[in-house]
């Protein structure tokens, strides 16, 4: 940073602040210096769960800004493949009115992730808590059944729902949703009920195996990977 900062800005304040904040994370017990770096081609195939159990709201927030931007970074060097990122509990991340370190990356890819094969999935039981400006960009929203003081946090998203819509979704069968979204993708908020496929191929269509480019692609290269740090006899 000592090096790098004088070419970005010659406020030396501002120099001396990320060099602190650099040293502190080197010490940090998530990003310390000793941690192996992560080899995201082996980690994400078919698929990936980063247990936070237990962490702070700050270390939650550095974890997800850290991940997600590697994430994109390699994603737009075509390093890995397309992948779809959940975030549960997301109005810890992008809490409205409040700023977060992730807040800017988790926009990015809610607005533009898309063209680069980077989906975003948002999931929240407190709509009202979460950043109307990252929700209100999805394509596509799924609006369960909600507390009569949450309902007013969807004014902006249920697109040409009723009034009455959202009201009536507690009465309905569990599993009964909203599907609203932007009008090249839903022209207009319809209910919908989300439950488990129970037909099976031949009454139906297949369906889509989402980890066929992750497999098709990197398989051998996950194998030679494997085996280079497999001890030799």
């Amino acid at each position: 940073m000592a090096i790098v900062g004088p070419t970005l800005t010659r406020d030396q304040g501002t120099i001396q602040t990320a060099i602190s904040r650099t040293a502190s994370l080197s010490r940090d017990v998530i990003f310390g210096s000793g941690i192996e770096k992560a080899d995201w081609r082996v980690f994400m195939s078919p698929c990936m769960a980063i247990n936070c159990k237990n962490l702070l709201s700050g270390q939650l927030q550095s974890i997800a800004t850290a991940v997600l931007r590697e994430l994109q970074s390699l994603r737009l060097r075509d390093l890995i493949p397309p992948y779809v990122a959940v975030i549960d509990e997301a109005h810890l991340f992008v809490p409205d009115g409040e700023s977060s370190p992730c807040k800017q990356i988790i926009r990015e890819g809610v607005r533009i992730g898309r063209h680069h094969g980077i989906a975003m999935i948002l999931m929240t039981q407190s709509p009202v808590d979460i950043d109307k400006r990252a929700i209100r960009q999805c394509n596509t929203r799924l609006v369960f059944a909600l507390e009569p003081d949450q309902l007013s946090a969807i004014q902006g998203v249920k697109a040409d729902a009723s009034e009455e819509m959202p009201n009536a979704l507690p009465k309905m069968p569990r599993g009964t949703c909203l599907l609203s979204g932007t009008y090249e993708s839903v022209r207009h908020t319809i209910p919908m009920q989300v439950r488990k496929r129970r037909t099976q191929n031949s009454e139906g269509g297949e369906t889509p195996d989402i980890f066929k480019e992750m497999k098709d692609r990197w398989q051998k290269e996950i194998a030679d990977l494997k085996a280079k740090k497999a001890p030799r006899p």
